[in-house]
């Protein structure tokens, strides 16, 4: 947008300027219809130099790079209606009460589900990347540059796939019904995708939205990727995402605890 901009200003520099006076100082009476489109097409080269923080190759920034770790975040987090509404439905059918009656049983439960919901979202994700590189080139979207950092990759979407788990378990905890688990969690995510710009970029909107996304977990997933793809990966830019996620994902994990303990559950 930036560059089309600049180039749109230039362009009309040339239009306003080198069109019009230009031939009224050579003493034309009329500008010839063959020389004004050419002139008119002239285009004035610009050099563009992405940000980075290292002299490794630079990376061109595309749409893929916000659209692909966005939605995959946002599909990853949406299965707080799955997860959370399984919970409250297990607590309900008095599954857990006939899980006390075994030791340790229900702490075996609660970390099974954590696994296989872990399997789901990293296998989601993994989808969704293959086809942002493989599928996006051969329906006209840019393909979808991957980092050359795969650790920090790494770090950043375990984080991701934990705090979604996290708050999908929080939610079936605390919710009394079925129906509530789902709406709450429902509404919430699209809450917190919309103020942390899973739709629509953070970086773009009003400075007091881009302060309110602060508080949402999704906008600090996409924050780590921007990472990734715009700036290599480096450990530095990386402390706030990694900060945030850990401190939120201990956050729901305590909060679950108290909740089951009040509960005698464990």
């Amino acid at each position: 947008s930036v560059i089309n901009g600049i180039q749109a200003i230039t362009n009309g520099i040339e239009n306003e300027e080198m069109v019009s006076k230009l031939f009224q100082e050579m003493g034309y009476d009329s500008i010839p219809k063959n020389i004004r489109q050419a002139i008119i097409n002239r285009e004035t080269k610009l050099k563009t130099a992405n940000a980075s923080l290292n002299s490794v190759a630079e990376l061109i920034p595309n749409s893929s790079q916000h659209n692909v770790p966005a939605w995959s975040i946002f599909a990853m987090f949406f299965m707080v209606i799955s997860l959370g509404g399984n919970i409250v439905k297990e607590r309900l059918s008095g599954s857990f009460l006939r899980l006390q009656t075994i030791p340790q049983a229900f702490v075996l439960t609660l970390i099974s589900k954590f696994l296989v919901y872990l399997f789901v979202a990293l296998s989601q994700l993994l989808l969704l990347f293959l086809m942002g590189i493989y599928i996006f080139p051969h329906i006209g979207l840019p393909k979808l540059a991957m980092p050359n950092a795969f650790l920090p990759f790494l770090v950043v979407t375990l984080l991701s796939a934990v705090s979604a788990i996290s708050y999908a378990v929080l939610v079936g905890t605390y919710a009394k019904t079925q129906e509530q688990a789902n709406g709450f969690g429902a509404i919430s995510i699209i809450i917190f995708a919309a103020i942390g710009g899973i739709w629509v970029p953070n970086f773009i909107m009003p400075d007091y939205m881009q302060t309110i996304g602060n508080i949402s977990p999704l906008k600090w997933c996409l924050e780590g990727y921007y990472t990734l793809f715009l700036k290599n990966g480096a450990w530095s830019e990386l402390i706030g995402t990694i900060s945030f996620l850990f401190l939120f994902t201990v956050i729901c994990q305590l909060l679950i605890f108290i909740k089951l303990r009040i509960q005698n559950y464990i």
